[in-house]
């Protein structure tokens, strides 16, 4: 069986038996292209090592962590922490640097979600962070979007909002992650799921003698620190007390944020203005043609959350 995602493949084989047309395809690769396969980023890995025996003229088995696309598998808790402990690494001297530009809010939330987060959505779906993980990437886009700034609205639920609405589309971390989380156990209810589904929903029968659907209609979660199940499931009951059909529909990830993203319950309106001025309105305030920074200090007046006074 072969199974091949961009330019990383992968060879399944039963037995010992199965090296012998591997390698017969290698050679007629070499015969053809003059192509050798790079054994220093080739790795065979047993699936049952118990029982692997090793083939004569199979490289050396490799039992520890894979890096692949990306994801440290297997997904234990120990993979995924220095999987989060690398990537945080990595975007934190890039969130620092980015900080010092001469940004509106607005750009500093557009160069937040193409620059950093792009980086951190890829991962997010398949091994979640830890709350502490969590708190570590809010913390570098707090320092991102105000940059030293503490007049502001409030970040987890006014900023938040669309700009029509009176926000800055700031985003928000705890909806984003449960999105993508929920977005994934979607995939078990598909007539027909991919391989990784089959089996991620046998181990888990193994484990807890009850499917990942059956986990979902019943509001049940896992003790065990399995991921993608355990943030996955509680993704799904955070959903399912909201609209108990839409995870069977396959939604897109805009319908799961319509769900859970922050929503006032009255319209947020400008705060009043000078009286002799008329009142303001969002899009005025957000017009085109207005210099983002104006619009800046006009949209903290508005919400009242600047040093001024009346």
């Amino acid at each position: 069986m072969v199974r091949a995602y961009a330019d990383d493949i992968y060879l399944y084989g039963h037995d010992n038996s199965s090296w012998d047309p591997i390698a017969f395809w290698f050679h007629q690769y070499y015969l053809t292209t003059n192509g050798t396969v790079n054994w220093g980023k080739s790795k065979v890995i047993p699936i049952n090592p118990p029982r692997y025996t090793p083939h004569p003229s199979a490289p050396p088995a490799h039992f520890g962590p894979i890096n692949t696309l990306g994801i440290i598998l297997p997904l234990t808790t120990t993979n995924i922490t220095s999987l989060w402990q690398s990537l945080i690494t990595k975007i934190t001297p890039l969130t620092k640097s980015l900080a010092t530009r001469s940004l509106s809010f607005r750009g500093r939330v557009l160069v937040a979600k193409s620059l950093v987060l792009s980086r951190i959505w890829y991962h997010a779906s398949i091994a979640p962070p830890t709350r502490p993980f969590r708190k570590q990437i809010r913390s570098l886009l707090m320092q991102l979007i105000w940059h030293n700034s503490n007049s502001h609205p409030p970040t987890d639920t006014t900023a938040t909002l669309p700009l029509t609405l009176g926000g800055i589309s700031f985003p928000d971390l705890d909806v984003e992650f449960d999105i993508r989380a929920a977005k994934l156990m979607t995939t078990f209810f598909n007539p027909n799921p991919p391989f990784w589904a089959r089996m991620l929903n046998q181990t888990t029968l193994l484990s807890h003698n009850r499917s990942i659907p059956h986990l979902i209609f019943n509001h049940q979660g896992t003790t065990l620190p399995l991921e993608p199940q355990r943030s996955g499931l509680n993704a799904c009951k955070r959903i399912w007390d909201i609209s108990s059909t839409i995870l069977l529909s396959d939604p897109s990830l805009p319908q799961l944020r319509s769900l859970l993203a922050y929503s006032p319950l009255t319209p947020l309106l400008p705060f009043p203005s000078h009286p002799s001025l008329s009142p303001w309105t969002w899009q005025e305030i957000f017009h085109v043609h207005r210099p983002r920074k104006v619009a800046d200090i006009m949209w903290r007046i508005a919400h009242n959350h600047i040093p001024t006074g009346a």
